[in-house]
């Protein structure tokens, strides 16, 4: 048996008054899969209960026949597919740069990932790099450009909640733990003394000071989010008694194939979905030896961002 996989990631939306009610989906021209779904049968799958939308790692996980409390956590699985070294104790999180400003004893984040220089970000990590509080050290490495891991050795636990509100002009979020360990208060503790810290000696730094005269927004904290930790997992061939391979152009699904031991042939976004998804496809098809083939494209989701439902509708088609 032998099953291609494709996933056209985020093609699903809503409808839209400028495609007259239609979501982008229903208003592109697309012959092809109508075709398929013509000879082929179709259906709604739910990789966790019905209504609940899933963040990409997690329903791939579970796409891939793993259960949510096996998932590692997606710093730790993103990271191992940058290629950056972790011990198995250390917590990874995502984080990026933001602006922040204080009011009410408060942190405020006015701005996400603000613009910055190859010579700032070089000096913003040697201000930031490393900090130890008690049993637990961090350390930031970055992956691409101010977006990168918070990684976190010692006594540290991944049972802990993001700092990051998402939206603009919202408070900083204190970071929790989510279980009664000595090992997630002290982790959730740590980072909130690292995050003040990161304020206090950013806000003030000649870096800052610059970008104050330019009018420029501080790049004063660090936002995390998705803590996790490496877990053992069985291999993707012993579980189903299938050979996988995924097809893929981001870290985060070269890590999450990595950790159940699916092969991956690395792939990069050229700007032409069409292209892009071509070669994929014909890579898919000539993968010979393999049981299982995951083919992956980021672009409807990547159009969706953009929230401009007729772009949408192009990418589509």
């Amino acid at each position: 048996m032998r099953c291609i996989l494709v996933i056209l990631d985020g093609l699903g939306d809503r409808a839209h008054a400028v495609l007259k009610g239609r979501t982008p989906l229903q208003a592109a021209h697309t012959p092809h899969l109508d075709q398929l779904a013509t000879r082929g049968m179709n259906g709604l799958y739910h990789p966790c209960l019905q209504g609940i939308p899933l963040s990409s790692e997690i329903a791939h996980f579970l796409i891939f026949g793993y259960e949510l409390e096996e998932f590692p956590g997606r710093g730790y699985i993103e990271a191992v597919g940058s290629d950056i070294e972790i011990d198995d104790k250390e917590v990874v999180l995502l984080c990026h740069v933001c602006s922040v400003v204080e009011k009410d004893n408060t942190l405020i984040l006015i701005k996400e990932r603000p613009a910055i220089t190859e010579s700032e970000l070089s000096l913003f990590l040697k201000e930031v790099n490393p900090y130890t509080a008690d049993d637990v050290m961090i350390r930031f490495v970055p992956a691409k450009g101010a977006d990168g891991f918070l990684i976190i050795s010692g006594q540290a636990s991944p049972a802990i909640t993001d700092s990051n509100p998402i939206a603009e002009g919202r408070p900083l979020i204190a970071v929790q733990p989510t279980d009664a360990t000595p090992e997630a208060r002290e982790t959730a503790g740590a980072l909130n003394q690292y995050f003040r810290w990161l304020y206090q000696g950013l806000t003030s730094h000649p870096l800052n000071v610059k970008r104050k005269q330019k009018n420029l927004p501080l790049i004063n904290i660090l936002a995390v989010q998705r803590a996790g930790r490496r877990r053992p997992l069985e291999p993707f061939f012993e579980r189903w008694g299938f050979k996988g391979v995924s097809i893929a152009a981001s870290p985060l699904y070269w890590g999450l194939c990595r950790e159940i031991s699916m092969d991956i042939i690395r792939q990069k976004d050229s700007g032409d979905p069409e292209k892009d998804l071509r070669e994929r496809l014909r890579q898919a098809h000539e993968a010979e030896g393999y049981d299982f083939i995951h083919v992956h494209t980021k672009m409807p989701d990547e159009a969706a961002h953009t929230k401009d439902p007729l772009y949408k509708q192009e990418i589509i088609e």
